[in-house]
């Protein structure tokens, strides 16, 4: 995926930035 791509170029940022996004979508998408 492109995503992934992305990550790997900003891979200067924390992993758990990354895991913290995906978490506050999925509270997002949830509600």
């Amino acid at each position: 995926m492109d995503k992934w791509i992305y990550d790997l170029d900003k891979v200067n940022v924390p992993i758990w930035v990354k895991y913290k996004d995906e978490i506050l979508f999925l509270i997002v998408a949830l509600r």
